[in-house]
C-alpha cells in the first residue's frame, strides 16, 4: 500500500495527464523531430552521436522501441549537464568520464504502465486533498510488485556492465509505478543476494541504482532523480563518484522533450 499526499500534487495533475507532464505523447507543443533531439546532444558535447541517430531512425516505425531509446539520450543529457563527458555505446549504453574515471551506464525504460497509471490518475482527480491510498503494482498487473520488477531487471542488467569497472545501473521511469522507496527496496534485495554464494560474480560489477521519477516532478521537492549505492560491489566507488551520483538532482529540461520521426 502507499499513501500519497495530494495537497502537493492534485492541481497539476488535474491541469495535466501523467503522460503529458512526462512528454511522452505522440505530438505536443515541447516536441521535436530526431534530428533536432541529436543536434541537443551533439550540443553538449556527448560523443557517438552519429550512429544513435541512425538506431533512433531505424527504430522509428515502432513508437514504443523508439521511447526506449530515447530515454539513453535524456540519461545522456543529465550526466553531461554534471560536468561527465559522455559517449553512447551498446553496451553498457553509456559512459561517462569525469577527473580521469570511467563510469558504465546501462539505461533501463521503465514505460508508461496503461494496467496502473491510468488507476492512480482517477485517483488524483477524484478524491478529496487528504491522504489516499494507491494501488500497489501486483494489484493492477497481477504479477509482481514494482520492487520485484526493479530487482529483476538489475539482475539482469549487471551482466551487460564493464567487468571489473564502476558501473550503474539508471531507470528512466516514464510511470508512477516506481518511485523512491521502490529503488531503496530493490537496491538492499540486490545487497542481499551479493552475500549468497551462489551469486553470480557479474553482479558484483554494478555499483549503485538510480532512478528519475515521476512524483516529484510534480509536486514541491527539490529533484526528481533518486539514487542507492551498491556496497558490496567488487570495486566501491570512490569519494569523488560518489559525490558525483549524491549531487545529481534532475535532468535538464531539454530530456523531457517528446521525440517523433
Amino acid at each position: 500500500m502507499r499513501l500519497s499526499r495530494l495537497p502537493l500534487i492534485q492541481e497539476q495533475f488535474v491541469k495535466s495527464s501523467i503522460r503529458e507532464i512526462m512528454g511522452v505523447n505522440n505530438r505536443s507543443a515541447n516536441a521535436v523531430t530526431i534530428k533536432e533531439y541529436c543536434d541537443v546532444l551533439r550540443a553538449a558535447r556527448i560523443n557517438a552521436v552519429d550512429p544513435y541517430q541512425k538506431r533512433l531512425e531505424d527504430n522509428a516505425p515502432v513508437p514504443a522501441n523508439l521511447e526506449d531509446l530515447v530515454c539513453e539520450g535524456r540519461v545522456a543529457l543529465t550526466f553531461a549537464q554534471y560536468g561527465c563527458q559522455v559517449t553512447i555505446r551498446d553496451s553498457p549504453d553509456l559512459e561517462a568520464r569525469t577527473g580521469g574515471l570511467s563510469l558504465g551506464i546501462e539505461v533501463k525504460h521503465f514505460r508508461w504502465k496503461p494496467q496502473h497509471d491510468p488507476v492512480e490518475e482517477a485517483l488524483l482527480k477524484s478524491n478529496p486533498p487528504i491522504f489516499t491510498r494507491m494501488p500497489n503494482l501486483s494489484e493492477t498487473e497481477g504479477r509482481e510488485e514494482a520492487w520485484d520488477q526493479m530487482y529483476r531487471f538489475a539482475v539482469k542488467y549487471s551482466r551487460q556492465l564493464f567487468d571489473g569497472e564502476y558501473n550503474l545501473l539508471f531507470f528512466w521511469c516514464s510511470t508512477v509505478a516506481h518511485w523512491d522507496a521502490t529503488l531503496l527496496t530493490a537496491a538492499n534485495m540486490f545487497e542481499e543476494a551479493l552475500q549468497a554464494p551462489s551469486c553470480d560474480p557479474q553482479m558484483r560489477n554494478l555499483n549503485g541504482m538510480m532512478m528519475n521519477g515521476i512524483w516529484s516532478r510534480v509536486g514541491c521537492d527539490g529533484g526528481s532523480v533518486f539514487w542507492r549505492p551498491i556496497w558490496s560491489a567488487q570495486k566501491p566507488l570512490t569519494r569523488e563518484l560518489h559525490f558525483l551520483l549524491k549531487n545529481i538532482a534532475r535532468p535538464p529540461d531539454t530530456a523531457f522533450v517528446t521525440v517523433t520521426p
